[in-house]
């Protein structure tokens, strides 16, 4: 069975009371959450890979194809991790189909995560030089207008089931951070261990052809179902082969202060929203105050809360 939008009806995912998704955009810390949930005794995530694609996938293969990535684990209250989904219209739709949908939405200041999803980027060798290419990746740019999205989920799922995340946090007090998620979709909280990524580890390119030919590489068997075979790589030091620890600079991208400030225009009221919703310095936000803070923005400009047409195409 495949989720069907124009379906009014809700599906149960694995038969689960409750399914959680974290999709805060990418470089907001979902990597370094769902390592460390995998720890979690009650929770069930997808097996061998991170992020599954499946509710933003044309052809999704259906909810049965989607059950096997998980495991034979009743009792547990599942989910996965995906930052595509953010910004995704195809992805809200699918998953505002589900029973009781929980959605956990972790944020960073919109520049930086711009910024360090495109350095991300060119270290795999998927991006050039900061303009064009900075805009041939459409979630680099649109998914740090952060007001527009935010709203979308919360018109998907309602306010009481998004949770909204100070990424750092993670960096801060990590286990404040899992110990509050964790309450949210319904876990117990554990004694949890020290990870073993580093919070904003950044990856640079060794050899940039091999580089961008091992990132293609790692989409493809992905995107076949060949998850064991890409984390063996993995695990055996092949990715040590074309990639090294740290980040590439500025420098190296392209990234001036001329293009930071133009950044910081474009993103001006998600840069508002990121300082106004965790104003009270504990690093979390009810889908209710992101709803009524959003409202009041939207009451003082609509603009405020839109998104330029050029992203949405």
């Amino acid at each position: 069975m495949a989720i069907d939008s124009d379906d009014e009806s809700k599906v149960k995912i694995l038969g689960r009371d409750c399914f959680f998704i974290g999709v805060g955009p990418t470089k907001t810390c979902t990597s370094w959450m769902d390592q460390m949930f995998r720890q979690h005794p009650e929770v069930d995530l997808p097996m061998h890979v991170k992020e599954t694609f499946f509710f933003s996938s044309e052809s999704q293969g259906g909810l049965d194809r989607y059950e096997t990535l998980y495991g034979d684990a009743s009792g547990k209250v599942a989910g996965e991790f995906g930052p595509t989904y953010f910004s995704d219209n195809r992805a809200i739709q699918a998953i505002k189909k589900i029973d009781n949908a929980k959605i956990i939405i972790s944020l960073r200041d919109p520049v930086e995560r711009s910024v360090s999803h495109f350095l991300h980027s060119f270290a795999k060798g998927r991006a050039k030089k900061i303009d064009p290419d900075f805009f041939s990746n459409p979630n680099v740019y649109r998914s740090s207008f952060y007001c527009y999205w935010v709203k979308r989920w919360i018109e998907a799922v309602g306010e009481e089931n998004v949770i909204l995340i100070d990424s750092r946090m993670v960096a801060d007090s990590y286990t404040s951070v899992l110990s509050g998620i964790s309450s949210f979709i319904g876990v117990s909280d554990i004694p949890w261990t020290s990870p073993e990524k580093r919070v904003g580890e950044g990856i640079s390119p060794r050899f940039p052809i091999l580089s961008k030919f091992m990132a293609g590489a790692a989409s493809v068997f992905r995107s076949w179902g060949f998850h064991k075979f890409v984390n063996l790589m993995k695990k055996i030091g092949l990715k040590g082969v074309a990639f090294k620890n740290g980040k590439v600079s500025f420098e190296e991208a392209g990234v001036d202060t001329k293009f930071l400030e133009f950044l910081r225009n474009e993103f001006e009221s998600s840069i508002k929203f990121y300082s106004d919703i965790f104003d009270d310095g504990t690093g979390f936000a009810s889908g209710n105050k992101a709803n009524a803070l959003l409202d009041l923005m939207y009451e003082q400009s609509p603009d405020a809360v839109a998104i330029p047409e050029k992203v949405l195409r």
